[in-house]
């Protein structure tokens, strides 16, 4: 019974956890209340679409679909690298908080 209820302390915290205010405030270095609400797929879907709106409104039918390939290059390098990036914080917090606490000191 004690184990379920730990198991339930947990699963709660992590259903309150918000990921996006912790990753603005390591990008920004203070706390942004500003949350979107929506699934990580949909935040990627709307700022797509919306992009695609704009480059297609400034440049026209023509050229908007060489630009977002050109687009999607490049995201896809930064995606690369803020991954990256977000395994080494990942892996240094962890090494920090187990380190101290596996050697007792």
């Amino acid at each position: 019974m004690a184990c379920m209820n730990y198991e339930n302390k947990w699963s709660q915290m992590e259903k309150r956890l918000n990921l996006q205010s912790i990753s603005k405030f390591i990008r920004h270095g203070s706390i942004i209340n500003e949350i979107d609400t929506h699934s990580i797929f949909e935040r990627e879907e709307i700022a797509y679409n919306e992009l695609q709106k704009y480059i297609e409104y400034t440049c026209g039918n023509e050229k908007s679909e060489e630009i977002l390939e050109n687009i999607t290059a490049y995201s896809s390098v930064r995606e690369d690298i803020c991954f990256t990036l977000g395994m080494k914080a990942g892996a240094q917090i962890i090494s920090q908080l187990t380190d101290d606490f596996e050697t007792g000191v």
